[in-house]
């Protein structure tokens, strides 16, 4: 079994998707927040980031990412229960590291991740300015018509 990041990234070097070039997000900055379970868990950190480069965007690297990525807030189920005691939620500081950036895009491999970072930059009143995507959805506005 492998991961739709890792699914994506073959079919794009295979030739087998074929992106658009100069699309939406070229010469955006991106940045890239790693779910526990895909990076630290199983140790996949490269497909995701080859993907965002095939999208011809400017990846700029959160602080704490990779082997030191940060937890979105969501995992084990904590986004159904309430919140321990601390300075402030989990979702909000990472959300805080991604705005840090200055990238225009937050992308994601998690439907957790990417309600909690969605939920982050709300909280923080940059929605306007900040979108969060899962990785399918930007390869997905990319697409060649030959591939739809």
């Amino acid at each position: 079994m492998i991961h739709h990041t890792q699914l994506l990234q073959q079919l794009i070097a295979d030739g087998r998707i074929k992106l658009q070039g100069g699309g939406a997000f070229k010469g955006k900055k991106i940045t890239y927040h790693d779910s526990c379970y895909l990076g630290r868990i199983n140790g996949v950190y490269e497909a995701p980031r080859e993907v965002l480069k095939a999208l011809d965007a400017d990846l700029v690297e959160m602080k704490r990412c990779k082997t030191n990525g940060l937890c979105c807030g969501a995992g084990g189920a904590q986004m159904w229960k309430e919140d321990e005691p601390g300075k402030q939620r989990i979702n909000i500081e990472r959300a805080e590291e991604a705005l840090s950036t200055g990238a225009a895009v937050v992308a994601s491999n998690c439907p957790f991740c990417l309600t909690m970072v969605q939920d982050g930059i709300k909280a923080k009143e940059k929605q306007d300015e900040v979108m969060a995507f899962d990785l399918a959805e930007l390869v997905l506005t990319h697409l060649e018509k030959s591939n739809a």
